[in-house]
């Protein structure tokens, strides 16, 4: 756990760089996964994938974990044992598509309508959401941002389209 823990905290601390590769987001993400599977002593698995196109494109650093955290703290039935996390993140066209999806307790169209659309507030759940939203919209401006597709029982799906911008000599990351 200790192990897992240093490299998040490596991960965050380390460079003052905004962005990073899809690649080292989604690495990021399975020590933190690995972490919250300890916590939760293995009540949910996980699966994170994503293509070679996507892994050298750039995205602003920690966009997708508070997505990944919401599936653990609101979405996932920790008592059922058989919770299921899935990143996937892929290059189409001028973007780059990254889902976060579980099998946990859904929400309402309403309860998704209030969280994409209630002011950032600290005492209410689900405010990496919306902090995910706002980002991706003063990064990237608002033809991007995230679509949430959700059924009470089944699980929650985020979609978050960003521009495709690949490290290289103009864009180091």
């Amino acid at each position: 756990m200790l192990t897992h823990f240093i490299a998040i905290l490596r991960e965050i601390l380390s460079t003052q760089k905004e962005k990073v590769t899809v690649a080292e987001q989604m690495e990021s993400l399975r020590e933190y996964l690995t972490l919250q599977q300890y916590r939760y002593d293995h009540a949910f698995d996980s699966m994170i994938e994503y293509d070679e196109a996507a892994a050298r494109c750039c995205l602003p650093k920690l966009l997708v974990q508070p997505l990944v955290e919401n599936s653990i703290q609101h979405g996932i039935n920790m008592q059922s044992g058989s919770g299921m996390i899935t990143v996937i993140a892929r290059r189409q066209g001028d973007a780059v598509v990254i889902e976060v999806e579980d099998n946990g307790v859904g929400m309402s169209p309403e309860k998704v309508r209030q969280v994409m659309e209630s002011p950032a507030v600290t005492d209410r759940p689900h405010l990496g959401i919306k902090n995910v939203y706002d980002r991706i919209r003063l990064h990237y401006g608002p033809s991007w941002g995230l679509t949430i597709d959700s059924k009470e029982g089944r699980g929650t799906r985020i979609v978050l389209r960003i521009p495709a911008e690949e490290k290289g000599r103009e864009l180091p990351c």
